[in-house]
């Protein structure tokens, strides 16, 4: 597989973004980039330039195509019209047939208020994303509500009866969340009824902007980017998964590994964090248990040695990417309470913190297998107010 020219697309973003900083005490930083010429039709060719992009993506030469497969990725434009229609495809990978995306229209934050199914058969065309608006300026952000396990979205063009104009500023705010299907809202908008939750897991039921990630990018006014997927683990492979977040982290797709496949690298100067959330461990536990129960020879779980990981991953993927000074916040607890993570998590923060910025959350667990919507928005309140404390915001 190729990679388009990688300084293109840099140069391209830098054209249109103005790659905007965050500074708390600068809000001239966050202005919208000098607008290009408009143009009535994006494809391929010029949609970098008229484009956020949002997540980790990468352009598929072999596919002609932009690509997103991680939860709350996707794209964002600027345009003058009544109407955008985007050029999409969705792979479905495994699971779910219905491959859900919610747009978000002139700065909307509910991600309910328009939920488009991208069509079932894995075939490219022509999807209204927005229809019979005021002719005027708008803006349109269109992301993934599923993660990069079920299906991964195709970006080709886009299409208005006006014109796309430079996309619009980025949030000033920047959140990383390396995690499972916790952070990528598996089950989440299950129905509380009779203290069980009803509805099983379905593309229906799954919605980052429902876990504690998108609450809390929510609340912060961030823009929110997730690396991770369901079931998997910071470390601990097994015969089907020997792909983890710490094996992988180069990757745009965690299940795509890197080193076989050099197109998919990440490139980590596209994205600076203010501050970063790890949640990882609830897959290592389970997992590395039951590799023990199995004797199948893989790694089983032990606390010495998630600590260790842990330890390994601050200091070489995020020290190493972003440097010490970035605010790290490592939770635990929604899961498997009966595994120590929460004391581990707090055992790291105390080995490190003289040399980075760590907090350790431990939150409420749920009864439910996995949380739905209401626990992890009192879970997202949470670590928002611990990182508007420590980036000096004022939450509304």
């Amino acid at each position: 597989m190729k990679k388009k020219t990688i300084l293109s697309i840099i140069l391209s973003l830098v054209l249109a973004t103005g790659l905007l900083a965050f500074s708390a005490c600068n809000e001239e930083e966050n202005v919208p980039p000098v607008a290009s010429e408009p143009v009535s039709a994006l494809t391929t060719e010029n949609l970098a330039e008229y484009s956020n992009f949002y997540g980790r993506w990468m352009y598929n030469e072999d596919l002609g195509a932009y690509s997103f497969c991680n939860s709350a990725s996707g794209f964002e434009f600027r345009f003058t019209g009544s109407m955008c229609t985007v050029d999409i495809k969705c792979n479905s990978i495994s699971g779910y047939n219905e491959k859900e995306v919610s747009v978000f229209l002139d700065g909307e934050t509910d991600s309910e208020v328009n939920v488009a199914t991208i069509g079932r058969f894995n075939a490219r065309y022509k999807m209204v994303a927005v229809q019979g608006l005021e002719y005027k300026e708008h803006t349109v952000k269109i992301l993934k509500r599923q993660s990069s396990m079920y299906n991964t979205v195709l970006l080709y063009g886009a299409e208005t009866d006006g014109s796309f104009l430079a996309p619009p500023a980025r949030p000033s705010v920047k959140l990383e969340v390396f995690g499972d299907s916790i952070t990528c809202g598996e089950g989440t908008d299950r129905e509380e009824s009779g203290g069980q939750a009803l509805g099983g897991y379905t593309a229906r039921t799954q919605n980052v902007f429902h876990s504690y990630a998108g609450y809390c990018a929510e609340k912060l006014g961030a823009e929110l980017q997730v690396f991770g997927r369901g079931g998997i683990c910071l470390h601990i492979t097994n015969s089907s998964s020997p792909l983890t977040i710490y094996n992988n982290y180069r990757s745009v797709n965690v299940d795509v590994d890197v080193s076989e496949d050099p197109a998919y690298e990440w490139d980590y100067s596209l994205f600076t964090p203010d501050a970063v959330i790890i949640y990882l461990g609830t897959n290592d536990y389970n997992r590395g248990n039951n590799n023990a129960s199995q004797g199948n020879g893989y790694p089983a779980y032990t606390d010495g040695q998630m600590k260790a990981y842990m330890k390994r991953f601050i200091q070489e993927v995020i020290g190493g990417k972003y440097g010490s000074d970035v605010p790290i916040f490592l939770l635990s607890g929604m899961m498997v309470p009966q595994s120590n993570l929460a004391t581990v998590m707090e055992e790291v923060k105390e080995e490190l913190v003289g040399s980075y910025d760590i907090t350790a959350i431990s939150l409420s667990a749920t009864p439910y297998g996995h949380p739905i919507a209401r626990e992890h928005e009192a879970a997202g309140n949470t670590v928002a107010a611990a990182i508007a404390e420590k980036l000096g915001l004022t939450l509304e």
